[in-house]
């Protein structure tokens, strides 16, 4: 059964944040990236969304308990404060209800203003569906695709640059008074129409869904940018890895445009040409440079693939658990060692346990491991002569 514990919240997002930095790493370095290829960079980031998603304790995960001084904040956190009616709570409970409430609001938020930026688009788009050169471009590549034409196209003022959004029924919407040629426009809508075939606005949904869940951690946002470039990234390899180096070079001169009109990016729940970020465009440019094919590194794919897959399964198979007496139990209870217990095998049977010459209780086959250490005597006048 899976089981959800402080414990194995905590395992999870702590070696979740490991694999993030891991990754923020390797997202600083493009060369590294390039190196070790954007297939298994998306496979990481995979590993580290699941990791995030299934926060329990596996039927076969191993059970570590920590020693009582690395237990004493997690005995402080789980230590009952108060009661209201017959019910006990902790700060622990304290922390699921503020993650609870703080959830629900982020999700409301988020929803009021997904229906707000549609509802905006109804009210000040304009429709331009069947105005050329959309309408010929996007049925040519639909054609290509052997994919219907559920496509929508919507001048929209106050727009910085082309974007897609609409999970079921996709608008593509277009800045007011942006001026490109027709090969310009033919990359922006591939590029807006292959996030929606590749089911892109679904991962972007799930990230933010999980941001949301996890709005207390910090690094969490960063994992939402690692997505959001990675699928970036695939859709300009796509896009790239058939045409001619000149046509790269106008897709990269195309994107370099539109971000330097682009400030912000604000717009929920949709996926846009180009995001600001030097370091982000950079990225997009050397990967478009490599749509020939960078010769991969051996070396540090296998290395990354061991580190993350190493950090991804100890942190599933291996749970560390609080350990902690309470005094009240101390003082009504007592530690046996091999110094200080043994047994004296009792003539009616079984085997008497002594404590500091003080009788304890008699036991019988099979002991306990915890006593399985203990030595065993036939007489008391054995122990004196030792």
């Amino acid at each position: 059964m899976f089981e959800f514990s402080m414990s194995s919240l905590l395992m999870s997002v702590l070696f979740s944040n490991v694999l993030l930095i891991l990754l923020y790493g390797i997202f600083r370095n493009t060369d590294f990236m390039m190196d070790i290829g954007h297939q298994l960079l998306a496979f990481f980031l995979g590993a580290t969304l699941i990791r995030f998603l299934f926060p329990f304790e596996l039927p076969f995960s191993i059970i570590i308990r920590m020693s009582q001084k690395f237990s004493y904040p997690a005995v402080f956190i789980k230590k009952y404060r108060f009661s209201i009616w017959v019910w006990d709570f902790s700060l622990w409970h304290v922390f699921l209800l503020l993650w609870l409430v703080g959830s629900i609001i982020g999700t409301c938020l988020l929803a009021r203003s997904y229906r707000r930026f549609h509802k905006s688009i109804r009210v000040l788009g304009t429709e331009i569906t069947g105005h050329d050169p959309y309408h010929t471009i996007i049925e040519q590549i639909c054609a290509e695709k052997k994919r219907q034409n559920v496509f929508r196209v919507v001048e929209m003022p106050g727009l910085l640059t082309p974007l897609i959004t609409g999970f079921f029924h996709p608008v593509i919407l277009i800045p007011c008074d942006l001026k490109l040629d027709t090969m310009e426009w033919q990359f922006i809508l591939s590029h807006e129409t292959g996030h929606y075939f590749h089911h892109d606005l679904w991962l972007k949904l799930f990230t933010k869904l999980l941001s949301i869940l996890y709005w207390w951690n910090p690094l969490i946002l960063a994992l939402c940018r690692q997505v959001s470039t990675m699928l970036e990234l695939r859709i300009d390899r796509g896009i790239t890895a058939s045409i001619d180096p000149w046509e790269r070079l106008r897709y990269m001169e195309c994107l370099n445009y539109l971000a330097k009109q682009n400030k912000s990016s604000v717009t929920p729940l949709s996926i846009s040409f180009c995001t600001v970020g030097t370091t982000y465009l950079l990225q997009r440019f050397h990967m478009i440079g490599d749509s020939d094919g960078h010769k991969r590194n051996r070396r540090k794919q296998v290395l990354m693939s061991v580190i993350i897959i190493g950090v991804y399964l100890f942190s599933t198979f291996f749970i560390f658990e609080p350990y902690y007496t309470p005094e009240k139990v101390a003082e009504e209870s007592y530690e046996l060692t091999l110094d200080n217990a043994y047994f004296i095998v009792n003539p009616e049977g079984g085997y008497d346990l002594y404590m500091e010459s003080q009788l304890i209780e008699t036991l019988y086959e099979p002991f306990d491991e915890t006593l399985h250490d203990l030595k065993i005597y036939y007489t008391k006048e054995e122990i004196n002569h030792e």
